[in-house]
């Protein structure tokens, strides 16, 4: 196993300028076996629906919404973050959705 990650040791962050898409479906094994995935989105393209319908689809449920940013002050782009469904499952402590 020397040079692979253990699921859900592991958190993704991407913030790639609009390829971020290309990069989930790239890497299936890694974003299912991500505990976490936050994904940069910006509001004035029609991907936020895009992208959390793309991210469910691999296993993973939008659990937040950070890091607004305004320009020209209107919001423009957020941070979606997603928690992985086996993970969400699990027997842990932390578990702010109950």
């Amino acid at each position: 196993m020397a040079g692979q990650l253990r699921p859900f040791t592991y958190i993704v962050k991407l913030a790639v300028d609009g390829v971020e898409e290309a990069i989930v479906n790239g890497g299936p094994k890694t974003i299912s076996d991500a505990s976490l995935i936050i994904i940069e989105s910006s509001l004035n393209r029609r991907n936020v629906v895009s992208r959390i319908q793309l991210l469910e689809s691999k296993g993973v449920r939008l659990w937040d919404i950070c890091d607004p940013a305004y320009y020209y002050g209107q919001l423009s782009q957020v941070d979606l973050v997603f928690i992985n469904e086996r993970v969400r499952a699990s027997d842990i402590r932390f578990r702010p959705w109950e």
